[in-house]
Order: structure tokens, then C-alpha cells, then sequence
């Protein structure tokens, strides 16, 4: 592609410039996808340590049940002797 063809030609007004600098406009035309493939990365990530956390939290709730049981237990254990 000529540098006269190019879209941004105006923007590179010095016929000495070579078609290579036209590559940061060629990137950029799928800026687009790469932010929707970072916005799902990030969504799948956060879903991910939300997860995790959620995981964690029932795991200690249900030690702190059985340890609660198991002193109630022991009071009434107790109480009884």
C-alpha cells in the first residue's frame, strides 16, 4: 500500500516516511476485540476469586459451627456432672 493510499496519509505529509509507520493505525483496528477479550478476562477472573472467596467463607463458617456445638457440648457435659 502506497503511503498516498493510506487513510491517514494526511497525518504523514513527507514522502520520505516509510509504510511502516503506517502499522500503529493497522494495529488499532482490532483495539476493539482486544477490549471486549479484556473485559471478559476480567469478568471470568473476578467470577473466579468471588468464587473462591464464597469457597473459603462456608469452609470457616462451618468450623466455627462445629466449634460452637462442640463447646456447647462440653458446657453441657458440664452442667450435668
Amino acid at each position: 500500500m502506497e503511503a498516498a493510499e493510506h487513510p491517514y496519509k494526511f497525518i504523514f505529509n513527507c514522502p520520505n516516511v516509510p509504510e511502516v509507520t503506517f502499522l500503529p493505525f493497522q494495529a488499532l483496528e482490532n483495539f476493539p476485540l482486544l477490549m471486549y477479550i479484556l473485559a471478559a478476562k476480567t469478568l471470568i477472573l473476578c467470577l473466579a476469586f468471588a468464587g473462591v472467596k464464597m469457597y473459603q467463607s462456608k469452609k470457616i463458617e462451618e468450623k466455627l459451627k462445629r466449634e460452637r456445638e462442640e463447646k456447647l457440648k462440653a458446657e453441657a457435659e458440664k452442667k450435668d456432672e
